[in-house]
């Protein structure tokens, strides 16, 4: 990119050199400026990049249709129901993947400009990370229900939120409802 800008800048000054030294009619002047425009333009057009929002959302919509693809082949080989099926969480999720894939693939285009990441972000990233390695270290000595409490805790705090009862009734009643739903009820 720097040799074709200073190409284009060698160019431009050279062609100014040649108009102060030389007698041009109008025509002509104005005819090597808008050479010059289009070259400035092809040269832009070159150097544009490729939106990475719609990379991750396309790559993404492969990959959802490939898990739907996959679970509904893989379910008619299993000659059960779909109630039944091991089949339907994954296809429910691919499904889920490809409607939000879809959404991101329409956000690139809606000219919504990226925010620019925020220096914590990384960071934040690591701890949560290393939030969920200690939680599934901790799991079989605390058990589901305080484990899970804690990890939502310190997730609802590394997300930002401050008030601590905030913080305990996000953690206690989701905990609750998720033992609840998957523990007793299913």
């Amino acid at each position: 990119m720097q040799v074709s800008q200073s190409i284009l800048l060698q160019t431009s000054v050279s062609l100014s050199r040649e108009l102060k030294s030389c007698e041009y009619d109008r025509r002509e002047i104005k005819s090597l400026c808008g050479q010059l425009c289009l070259w400035r333009i092809k040269l832009e057009e070159k150097n544009k990049k490729i939106n990475p929002v719609l990379i991750e959302g396309t790559v993404l919509l492969a990959l959802s249709v490939s898990g739907i693809v996959f679970s509904i082949i893989s379910h008619y080989g299993f000659k059960v129901e779909w109630k039944l099926s091991p089949y339907l969480f994954p296809l429910f999720i691919s499904v889920m993947l490809a409607l939000l894939s879809v959404s991101l693939i329409l956000s690139s285009f809606s000219g919504l400009k990226e925010e620019k990441k925020e220096k914590g972000d990384r960071r934040t990233f690591i701890i949560f990370l290393v939030e969920c390695a200690v939680y599934l270290l901790v799991l079989n000595y605390l058990g589901f229900l305080i484990s899970t409490m804690l990890l939502l805790g310190a997730v609802v705090h590394l997300l930002g939120e401050k008030k601590w009862w905030k913080i305990i009734v996000i953690s206690v009643v989701t905990s609750f409802i998720i033992y609840q739903l998957f523990g007793v009820y299913l």
